[in-house]
């Protein structure tokens, strides 16, 4: 019995304080309670080392008697170089993210046309007066004394004939002269005198209109639109005064169309190119007698525009002359943006999307060419207090009123005429005078677009003297589509984590998994198993 409890004895010794070495055999002559007990934290650590994928970290971990011990310090040295290098990597990558810019490729070479909306083509008389009709006004247009404010607003009419934004010079002579007193013509509404000494749309077209080959009565296509020349007739314009309301707004409700007043869906659209495939119509321009007399600035013809349909500003017109059977091909390159694009910063992109609007536009989104009209407006306000309603909305965004300009205030735009004229560069350079005062309309391009430019292909006499010819479409079936992305987006950037992570440490998603398990189910789990343990008493009775 003794040399079975001797062997037993040894047996649990062995056991608790090793197998043999030198270190177990001095622990095993040692009470129990004075052995010591590795920490939980190191327990955990040197685990999560012997178990990682990170490179190196197995290394650092090997037992103290491992002969890789005078190891541990070259390899817990590249470690700690591969998390420096990694962790400034990573924020290089992060800074090129933060100030990442746009590129503009071809996205394709066969953008149908049908895809994008018809231009919006406005049609102005020469003269935006009809001489005839102003002779016509009676003591009902005309405050007393009736001759002497006629004669007046006679005068005063030869200039707005053919005055536009840029053009009110033409009022220098009877400002300069100083002779007349305009001031008794103020409480004239210039906007409501005008729409009666212009042309109506039933004398302004012959026969019928056609567009995509079908017929159309012109003057329920055609409607009233303020240009920079004035009032004119425009087809398939947002901006017309009988759609704008309709019309406001619709770019951000998720559709591609609105409905007008005939329940027509606009912007019109065309899926073909050539004549005949667009907008054809015969317009009668005025006749000598109806012109303003000595009207040296006034001609027979028409002016004719095309721009998006969206857009207020119609400056780039067209002459056109009596007779004549024109041809108006147009052309233009589609651009989009990335929905990328939409989340970086301002200064990174440098254009706004429709549903970014810091100006309040009247039209309810952003569009480059409504908000220099309406910095265009802004700039009459500021400096005569007074909006030309005759070229402008008369409201803002909010709806509030600008108050139009009464015979005086023609007078002040000519006045200031130089400073509307002349554009200030957004950027001083020096050849641009510095002292010179002008307009500065600092309005960001858009992010989304599509170009429109036409130009008159090769006008060809017709065997017609009362009216001229004109067919608007499309030149070709398809555009040129340009795509702008963000040349380093978030994917790219976690992949350049990913890459630089296994590059310095040899780590990857999974990596960060384990990170993650040991931190939370492994902590808990060992926790759990050493609140058990505390709660079990050893028992020896064979050592005492």
């Amino acid at each position: 019995m003794n040399k079975k409890s001797s062997m037993l004895k040894l047996y649990v010794r062995d056991k608790l304080y090793g197998n043999g070495t030198e270190k177990s055999k001095m622990d095993h002559q040692k009470p129990l309670n004075l052995i010591k007990t590795t920490p939980m934290w190191k327990t955990f650590l040197v685990e999560f080392c012997n178990n990682s994928s990170l490179h190196a970290l197995n290394q650092v971990a090997k037992p103290i008697y491992s002969i890789y011990e005078r190891k541990r310090f070259l390899w817990t040295s590249l470690f700690v170089l591969g998390v420096l290098g990694a962790t400034y990597t990573c924020k290089e990558t992060w800074t090129r993210y933060e100030t990442s810019t746009t590129n503009t490729v071809i996205e394709t070479t066969r953008y149908s046309y049908s895809n994008v909306p018809f231009p919006s083509v406005t049609i102005c008389d020469k003269s935006r007066v009809d001489w005839t009709r102003a002779m016509a006004l009676t003591h009902e247009d005309i405050p007393e004394p009736f001759e002497d404010n006629k004669e007046k607003m006679l005068n005063l009419l030869k200039r707005v004939a053919y005055a536009g934004f840029g053009d009110f010079d033409f009022f220098d002579q009877i400002r300069l002269e100083n002779s007349t007193d305009f001031s008794s013509l103020n409480v004239i509404n210039m906007t409501d005198i005008l729409l009666k000494v212009m042309r109506p749309c039933e004398e302004m077209f012959f026969e019928w209109c056609w567009f995509r080959d079908l017929e159309y009565d012109c003057c329920r296509i055609f409607e009233l639109q303020r240009t920079e020349l004035g009032f004119c007739w425009s087809f398939n314009s947002d901006t017309a005064e009988s759609s704008r309301e309709l019309s406001r707004g619709w770019q951000l409700s998720g559709l591609d169309y609105w409905i007008d007043r005939h329940g027509w869906r606009r912007p019109w659209r065309t899926a073909q190119h050539g004549t005949w495939s667009g907008l054809r119509f015969k317009v009668i321009p005025l006749t000598e007698e109806k012109l303003p007399p000595d009207g040296n600035h006034t001609t027979t013809g028409v002016a004719v525009s095309v721009a998006d349909p969206k857009s207020e500003l119609h400056n780039t017109f067209l002459s056109v002359s009596t007779g004549l059977e024109v041809r108006m091909p147009v052309w233009g390159e589609n651009l989009f943006a990335t929905e990328g694009v939409s989340k970086l910063s301002f200064e990174a992109r440098q254009c706004l999307f429709p549903d970014e609007d810091p100006f309040g536009l009247p039209q309810g989104f952003y569009l480059a060419a409504n908000c220099i009209a309406a910095c265009y407006q802004n700039y009459t306000v500021k400096y005569c207090n007074c909006s030309p309603d005759f070229i402008f909305y008369d409201r803002d965004g909010k709806g509030n009123y600008f108050k139009p300009c009464d015979a005086e205030g023609l007078l002040c735009l000519s006045e200031f005429n130089d400073i509307f004229t002349y554009e200030v560069p957004p950027i001083v350079s020096e050849f641009f005078p510095s002292n010179k005062v002008g307009i500065n309309c600092s309005c960001p391009s858009d992010c989304t677009s599509q170009l429109y430019v036409t130009d008159l292909a090769a006008p060809s006499i017709a065997n017609i003297s009362s009216y001229t010819d004109i067919d608007v479409h499309f030149r070709q079936a398809s555009c040129i589509r340009y795509r702008t992305a963000v040349v380093f987006q978030w994917l790219d950037m976690v992949v350049s984590f990913g890459g630089i992570a296994g590059l310095f440490l040899g780590a990857s998603l999974l990596s960060a998994a384990e990170i993650l398990y040991f931190c939370t189910g492994r902590c808990i789990f060992n926790w759990m198993n050493s609140t058990k343990s505390k709660h079990i008493r050893p028992i020896h009775p064979f050592l005492q």
